[in-house]
């Protein structure tokens, strides 16, 4: 069976991805929406809650981590996040029985699926991108959805991947030319530690399609500073043909692989 990478939920309003391994279980990559929302969100492609063997998250911000009390309560799934990120997290008493605290760079198996965490940066504490990969096959994918820069290491946690789901949250001179975003806010956004850009998007876009990596998902599409539509124009226009591009949105469940 191949991997299948799908993110149910994208954006401000809430980030959770299904990644199976077409074996009946599944982890899934943060849960910043109701518990009510992650349920329906995967049974809307085929999948049960009671299927999930593992949540991983990737930072402690409230659109990554709002369902998790909830579905901890109700399910027990085993919660993984890095220690920085869990010092910054409100954990009830069931979270905290469920949760398994690393250090910025780990890696675990759940559901045929080894995961390995590498460091992004962004204004959390800690926030981390996850490379998964199907145990039986060796296939990959990587996701990284808050990001305010690229680097080399981050670059290399692409390579060999099949699919890659990558923020793309905002067109430049939209945000600048927001008036009811402050200019701190947008300096924030335009940090290396905020969001990554339709043009930088772009161009790690072509430069990991030029190394093989064939399909990809754009995540994290702001309401205000972008639109779906011209977010894969912009990246399109500078990958260049005969790269398959899709958008995550933000309650509708869109596949990567």
């Amino acid at each position: 069976m191949a991997l299948s990478v799908i993110s149910l939920f994208s954006g401000s309003t809430g980030n959770c991805t299904y990644v199976t391994a077409g074996n009946g279980e599944g982890i899934l990559i943060d849960a910043g929406v109701s518990a009510s929302a992650v349920e329906r969100g995967l049974a809307s492609v085929g999948a049960d809650i009671r299927s999930i063997r593992a949540i991983f998250v990737t930072h402690e911000h409230c659109d990554h981590v709002k369902g998790l009390a909830v579905l901890s309560k109700k399910h027990r799934i085993p919660i993984h996040i890095t220690a920085l990120s869990a010092e910054n997290c409100r954990f009830t008493p069931e979270t905290e029985a469920c949760a398994a605290v690393h250090p910025t760079l780990y890696r675990e198996s759940a559901a045929g699926i080894t995961v390995e965490s590498f460091e992004v940066p962004h204004d959390s504490r800690c926030c981390v991108g996850y490379r998964v990969t199907e145990d039986a096959t060796g296939d990959s994918a990587a996701i990284a959805t808050d990001i305010g820069a690229l680097n080399r290491d981050i670059l290399g946690h692409f390579l060999g991947c099949r699919g890659v789901m990558l923020e793309c949250n905002h067109d430049i001179p939209m945000l600048l030319s927001n008036p009811t975003y402050p200019e701190t806010l947008k300096e924030r956004i335009l940090s290396e530690h905020g969001h990554l850009s339709n043009e930088l998007c772009g161009k790690c876009v072509r430069w990991l399609s030029e190394q093989g990596v064939s399909r990809f998902l754009l995540a994290h599409v702001s309401r205000d500073n972008n639109t779906p539509e011209l977010a894969k124009k912009a990246v399109a226009a500078i990958a260049g043909e005969g790269v398959e591009i899709a958008v995550a949105l933000p309650d509708t469940p869109v596949k990567l692989m």
